[in-house]
């Protein structure tokens, strides 16, 4: 019970200082709306529902939040603000590069490499600013165990949202094509308190999140095969360090090594991605789903992706013409002959409504004629602001020249020649 008391007052102090926290949920609501404007852009409908996904987000990071503070508490974990700190600024830094470095894993990893070279530096007698000599007493111990079982519950949690974070695009193929894939991401801010070496708890908030592109296999299908490499990762990397407990010069080397293999986890994903034989094109009859509309008559269907279409209201289809074509010849009341992914054959119908009549909802794998696709690459964070400056200078720019033009417009009806520094500055005011 004292413990359960020193935990509540830790997430007290949380709700009294949200900012780290803030920041994180608010970061998680600019990428799912991010993935609903690339959405619209490229098919010009609304798929998934930003809103919807960070409520359950959130909801699902404060869960596993409290887990892994109770699991932490257990092992004894004996962090201090300044392990907090130094965290927080080694994940920002990488993430200035690549979002995707934006996780704990890597983050320990440069701290391993300081702290060895700061005691180094100790030793040898070598002047430092104090902040940085700071960095040979980080805890790497407990950092490492929460890198631990953070990934265990990341696994988790991936796995139970295998269904969901999915978002369709049309990419290009090793072989020129342009075939349907998913881009899946998932994020969850987990607002963790843990122990200080006084027997207190501070917050300890951290970012997760899993990414990566899916071509050649369901996207639900996907996240259920990759959940049990992080789930595989996080316990070995838990019983690693407990197994160095008594050898605690060993952990800058461990935390190396938990950089190290995450990034291997990391580019097996990519490459198995990347070789993977596209599933999302077009078939030798039908038409195939790659994704369906949210609220629509397909949703309504529970058509999912990559079943086959192979008849609407008893006529043929083999693109999306034959869709509205068969539409049109009764636009009430819809029936559809669908291969599943088994291969078995199912029939299902919905009312059409009559403030949309032509659409059923669904998007369909492109085919051969099929030229516009979408390049995925990471960015970092630092790029992103360079853009959104480099962008508001644009801006700024034209509107000032589109003010000369107008202070020269008036200049020349009043009689004038010419635009005067002054008055465009004053048009400018």
């Amino acid at each position: 019970m004292v413990m359960l008391h020193l935990i509540a007052l830790g997430y007290f102090q949380l709700l009294r200082y949200p900012w780290i926290y803030l920041a994180m949920i608010i970061f998680i609501l600019l990428q799912y709306r991010r993935t609903q404007k690339t959405e619209r852009a490229a098919f010009n409908v609304k798929i998934s529902h930003p809103w919807l996904e960070w409520v359950l987000s959130i909801g699902a990071g404060i869960f596993a939040g409290i887990v892994v503070t109770l699991a932490l508490a257990f092992l004894h974990l004996d962090a201090t603000p300044t392990d907090a700190i130094w965290l927080w600024g080694a994940v920002a830094v990488l993430g200035l590069f690549d979002v995707r470095l934006s996780c704990i894993a890597y983050g320990v990893a440069p701290l391993g490499i300081l702290q060895a070279l700061m005691r180094y530096a100790a030793d040898k007698g070598v002047h430092a600013p104090l902040w940085l000599l700071s960095a040979a007493n980080l805890d790497l111990r407990s950092l490492l165990l929460m890198v631990g079982i953070v990934h265990v519950v990341e696994g988790l949690l991936i796995y139970i949202f295998s269904k969901r974070g999915a978002s369709p695009l049309f990419v290009q193929s090793r072989r020129g094509q342009v075939v349907g894939a998913y881009l899946i991401q998932y994020f969850w801010a987990l607002p963790l308190v843990v122990m200080t070496s006084t027997g207190t708890f501070v917050p300890f908030p951290v970012l997760i999140g899993f990414g990566g592109m899916v071509i050649g296999d369901i996207p639900s299908r996907e996240a259920r095969q990759s959940a049990p490499y992080l789930l595989v990762y996080g316990l070995f990397m838990t019983g690693l360090t407990l197994a160095l407990t008594n050898f605690p010069t060993l952990y800058a080397y461990e935390a190396i090594l938990s950089g190290a293999l995450h990034g291997l986890v990391y580019v097996y994903f990519r490459t198995r991605a990347k070789d993977a034989q596209p599933v999302f094109v077009r078939p030798n009859r039908g038409v195939k789903v790659l994704a369906t509309v949210y609220n629509s008559p397909s949703r309504k269907m529970k058509l999912t992706a990559g079943e086959i279409i192979l008849k609407v209201a008893n006529m043929v289809v083999n693109s999306p013409y034959d869709i509205h074509f068969a539409l049109d010849q009764n636009p009430a009341y819809v029936k559809l002959e669908v291969m599943d992914l088994r291969g078995e054959i199912r029939f299902v119908g919905t009312p059409i409504y009559f403030s949309d009549p032509h659409q059923l909802g669904v998007i369909i794998v492109p085919d051969e004629h099929a030229r516009e696709y979408a390049k995925v690459y990471h960015m970092g964070i630092g790029k992103w602001l360079w853009r959104w400056w480099s962008s508001r200078s644009r801006l700024l720019v034209v509107g000032e020249r589109a003010v000369m033009r107008e202070a020269s417009a008036y200049l020349k009806s009043q009689g004038g020649a010419a635009v005067d520094q002054d008055v465009s500055q004053q048009f400018l005011g």
